[in-house]
């Protein structure tokens, strides 16, 4: 994603219990019903119409989150 110009960051707050919870279901229901289905989770930060109710927060683009989640679902497309 760097190399797109996408900015990315290891979240510091993406392993806290709601994050994992639907992580682990995903993988669960992939493995149970779906075992071709890959699974994974992207935390990704607010969008800028986010920001009135989070000032501050980490934010990105709309248009930059969407290209980022293309180039990520390609990679492993391949």
């Amino acid at each position: 994603l760097r190399a797109r110009r996408i900015p990315v960051e290891t979240s510091p707050s993406a392993g806290t219990f709601l994050c994992n919870h639907v992580f682990f279901h995903l993988v669960e229901h992939a493995w149970r019903d779906e075992p071709s289905l890959l699974a994974g989770f992207v935390h990704l930060p607010y969008i800028e119409t986010h920001l009135a109710a989070h000032p501050g927060a980490p934010h990105l683009p709309l248009e930059v989150l969407v290209r980022g989640l293309v180039e990520a679902i390609g990679v492993l497309d391949t």
